[in-house]
């Protein structure tokens, strides 16, 4: 193999609900360049890119590595994973969880609050 990892390599069982062609068609040996078209299953959306590029052992968004915007730390490395698609299909749970995830940060909110008001008193 080109030494590139294989959990970079083979995304296909990271990307749920959909499917991952790989331009080389064979995920356990992609070289540098090969590109990983992603298309979900019917009645599902896709969020992110259909098309990764790999470069330097991870995969990147059209345009390749050159094309990222730079993280706001330079010392920070650009996360590859997050250029990972994924593909969202329509489900009743999926409404619920929505309505958790707002009362959740309804939640956090006003502990926010709280913490500046502590502060305040200790001054």
């Amino acid at each position: 193999s080109s030494g590139i990892n294989a959990e970079y390599g083979d995304i296909s069982s990271r990307v749920k609900d959909g499917e991952v062609t790989f331009s080389n068609n064979n995920p356990d040996d992609i070289v540098e360049g090969t590109t990983a078209t992603i298309s979900c299953n019917e009645n599902c959306e896709l969020s992110g890119t259909s098309q990764l590029v790999c470069q330097g052992g991870h995969w990147f968004g059209p345009g390749g590595r050159e094309a990222e915007e730079p993280p706001e730390d330079p010392l920070a490395d650009i996360h590859p994973d997050r250029y990972i698609p994924t593909c969202s299909c329509p489900q009743e749970a999926e409404q619920e969880q929505q309505q958790e995830q707002k009362k959740k940060k309804e939640k956090k909110k006003k502990e926010k609050k709280k913490k500046k008001r502590g502060k305040r008193g200790v001054e």
